[in-house]
């Protein structure tokens, strides 16, 4: 199976350090206003762009904020930090299936963070050009599979809405940007609540008893 996951919010606990760096880009373009973690929440399509916007920087200047944004996200000294479990969970993972990244954010800093926690970066498929749609049927061409052997892993609206039109299934994640209660509402196949009930959905044993969540398995 081609496991497609999302990187902010799901691999990496990122939030603080996109708030940051965002507020220091809208200060340097002299547009919108502080941001906080409920404009995360209300937005439908997590990019920078549409973040920008929901600040309320000009539109003429969400192209420059989204190209701060990242500038200062390449040359971060703290990398984004795994969450707690994703490590063991990507490793246990990738011995039966194939993983991919399909992020909105650039590929230096996903390999940044990889390699900061130990680990070799699977094939990334990112940046703000192509959306999250285009990048899921990229790596299906790109891996050889098909939409039904396909499932992509989230934690926003938008990952979930993106998975549906390329025809894959979905798994969202209750632990990164968008609480459970908005996820719910589009209906994922899947919910997981943790890194072991991400395993447990994509069919690997649980590590012991204690941790099993219980419930179906994708496969």
């Amino acid at each position: 199976m081609l496991v497609a996951i999302d990187f902010d919010g799901v691999i990496v606990d990122s939030l603080a350090e996109i708030l940051s760096v965002s507020d220091a880009a809208r200060i340097e373009l002299g547009s919108g206003r502080e941001p906080g973690i409920n404009d995360i929440h209300s937005l439908q399509n997590l990019t920078f762009q549409e973040f920008g916007r929901q600040i309320g920087v000009m539109e003429g200047q969400l192209v420059n904020f989204e190209n701060l944004v990242f500038e200062q996200l390449k040359v971060s000294r703290t990398p984004s930090v795994f969450f707690a479990g994703m490590k063991e969970c990507l490793v246990r993972l990738a011995t039966e299936h194939t993983l991919v990244i399909v992020t909105s954010n650039i590929t230096e800093n996903v390999k940044r963070a990889f390699t900061t926690a130990g680990l070799d970066a699977p094939r990334i498929f990112a940046g703000p050009t192509l959306s999250k749609t285009e990048k899921i049927q990229e790596a299906m061409a790109e891996t050889d599979f098909a939409t039904e052997e396909t499932i992509m892993v989230g934690d926003g609206v938008s990952d979930i809405r993106a998975a549906k039109v390329a025809g894959v299934r979905t798994i969202a994640v209750t632990w990164g940007f968008h609480p459970e209660s908005i996820l719910a509402l589009e209906k994922p196949d899947f919910i997981a609540h943790s890194p072991v009930e991400l395993m447990a959905c994509l069919g690997i044993e649980q590590l012991s008893p204690k941790d099993s969540p219980g419930g179906r398995r994708l496969i």
